[in-house]
């Protein structure tokens, strides 16, 4: 456990740097609300350096080992680990660009109050499943063409799903980029929940007919 933590130090280190740039827009001469929340969820910050940095940070962790199978005797143990991988990856990474929002949030003298608008807390969370969907669709593209193209996988999907923000376009990962009622992100939520547990049976599919 502990050598993987260490291994996601330099992902640990540009997710907080990604959460304190919100810093910038945080500090203007016209900043409001609507540009606070803009400045926490910056699309083009999270989509360059937030998500590929998760989706590398699972693909490093991952590993796929002959002695396990022979050890369980199973190839569903390896699917349960991989999802273990992609969790802890995300809440660790989640949790470093956090400290970066809210050291940002310290720096521009808004403290604690701004991160606990529901609005913020809701966005939040839909970033931390966006992030563990990504992990496991990588999971998956590694399984079926391995590390490499997985990452392409992976940040295609996420690419996609920035484009149709951008262009005004229904999206779910980039949802977060606007404010939005509980229920209407209680919606994103079962609809990335159930992305999840369609790739996760992807995964154990894929993974009983690999061979290693």
């Amino acid at each position: 456990m502990k050598h993987q933590l260490l291994q996601l130090l330099p992902f640990l280190l540009c997710v907080w740097l990604v959460g304190l740039s919100a810093v910038v827009m945080m500090t203007s001469d016209t900043a409001s609300l609507a540009l606070q929340f803009a400045s926490i969820f910056n699309r083009v910050t999270l989509s360059l350096a937030y998500f590929p940095a998760t989706i590398m940070a699972v693909l490093t962790l991952l590993k796929f080992r002959l002695n396990d199978i022979l050890l369980l005797r199973t190839r569903d143990g390896q699917a349960v680990q991989s999802a273990l991988i992609v969790l802890l990856s995300q809440v660790v990474l989640f949790g470093g660009w956090f400290s970066g929002i809210f050291a940002a949030c310290l720096l521009a003298g808004e403290g604690f109050s701004l991160l606990w608008q529901p609005a913020v807390l809701l966005g939040m969370g839909t970033i931390l499943l966006a992030g563990c969907l990504l992990g496991l669709i990588a999971v998956l593209g590694a399984i079926v063409f391995g590390r490499f193209l997985g990452f392409w996988v992976a940040l295609t999907v996420e690419f996609f799903d920035f484009y149709c923000n951008v262009s005004f376009r229904k999206s779910l990962i980039f949802s977060f980029v606007q404010i939005r009622t509980p229920m209407a992100t209680l919606s994103v939520w079962m609809l990335i929940a159930s992305g999840l547990v369609a790739v996760l049976v992807a995964v154990i599919y894929f993974n009983n007919r690999k061979e290693y």
